[in-house]
């Protein structure tokens, strides 16, 4: 709602459009922002997963564990795909 000045008088003007309450108002996709958000939050884990995976698969390897080192690296590489 805005006021207008028309001389000493001070005149009211509102919206042609009623408001529309906000829970009605969601949209049916999520946001960019939210979408941004998570992939900022997801982008890490999915480097660092598999990073730390073949860092232990080859631990593993080193250890004298090596039936274990492919199982491993499947398992760090699945969250990528």
């Amino acid at each position: 709602q805005r006021a207008m000045d028309i001389g000493m008088t001070r005149i009211a003007i509102r919206k042609a459009t009623p408001e529309i309450p906000s829970m009605l108002h969601q949209p049916a996709m999520p946001s960019a922002l939210g979408l941004r958000n998570l992939h900022r939050f997801v982008r890490p884990i999915l480097v660092a997963v598999p990073l730390l995976g073949l860092l232990l698969g080859w631990a593993a390897y080193l250890a004298g564990a090596g039936q274990w080192s492919g199982s491993i690296w499947a398992a760090a590489t699945i969250p990528v795909l």
